[in-house]
């Protein structure tokens, strides 16, 4: 995300107009992780890093927790691609698929990549990869934790902000999500809400019983995507902590 990576996903898909790259968008996660786990972490990350932030947190995910912490940092320290690093990786592609060689060469801000990455791979990814960050580059892990979004910062959103996002999101989906949420943001919810339909929402959640945490982290997921596309869109605006100003997700 930041939120369901949404954030500057397609720009970098758009960049990512190689042969190779477009056949591995179209591709099954399975298929793209089969192509990917034995390969150096540096073809890994500039790889993923011209997928779209939803398919590449789902190959992401798979890799092993080592292989996780290596190529996160490397995606996060990627800032212009060279044309010649991104000629080899498409003709490795290519040379497993056939396919006609076209260059590419892309603007890439790493730290971003890698913090909407997070965003959409599970929790306990997201947890073990910025714990392996940590260890290796300290300054370079605060600053991705600095771009991420998570559904516990809704709490960072203004009133009239939070009543433009419950607009757009279905009751239901919201009660599931806030199965997982801290009490601050269900109280930021409920008080964004008529006391009719924030009674109806408690009644919801006590209704549904208990849920997979799967399924919570993915309506929350949805739900910060909706964020995300509104403040793209200019309709919000997210003050974040820290720095000298606000940072815009």
């Amino acid at each position: 995300e930041r939120a369901a990576g949404v954030l500057q996903n397609m720009e970098r898909v758009e960049k990512a107009k190689t042969t190779g790259f477009r056949r591995l968008q179209k591709m099954d996660v399975d298929q793209i992780v089969t192509f990917l786990q034995k390969e150096h972490p540096q073809i890994i990350s500039v790889i993923l890093a011209h997928l779209d932030a939803e398919k590449a947190a789902k190959v992401f995910d798979e890799f092993p927790q080592d292989m996780q912490v290596e190529v996160a940092y490397r995606m996060a320290r990627l800032d212009r691609v060279d044309p010649e690093l991104v000629k080899e990786v498409e003709q490795f592609i290519n040379s497993h698929f056939k396919a006609d060689y076209t260059q590419s060469l892309g603007q890439i801000d790493g730290q971003r990549l890698v913090a909407d990455l997070l965003n959409q791979a599970s929790k306990v990814t997201e947890r073990a990869v910025l714990e392996g960050l940590v260890q290796v580059d300290p300054d370079l892990t605060n600053e991705i934790k600095n771009l991420m979004f998570v559904f516990d910062d809704l709490v960072l959103v203004d009133d009239r902000s939070m009543q433009k996002i419950l607009k757009e999101v279905d009751t239901k989906e919201l009660s599931l999500a806030l199965k997982g949420a801290s009490d601050s943001v269900k109280e930021k919810i409920f008080s964004n809400m008529s006391e009719r339909a924030a009674t109806m929402l408690k009644e919801e959640l006590e209704y549904i019983g208990p849920v997979r945490v799967k399924d919570v982290e993915e309506a929350q997921r949805r739900i910060l995507a909706i964020v995300s596309n509104l403040e793209e869109n200019g309709e919000i605006v997210i003050h974040r902590v820290g720095g000298e100003e606000d940072v815009i997700l």
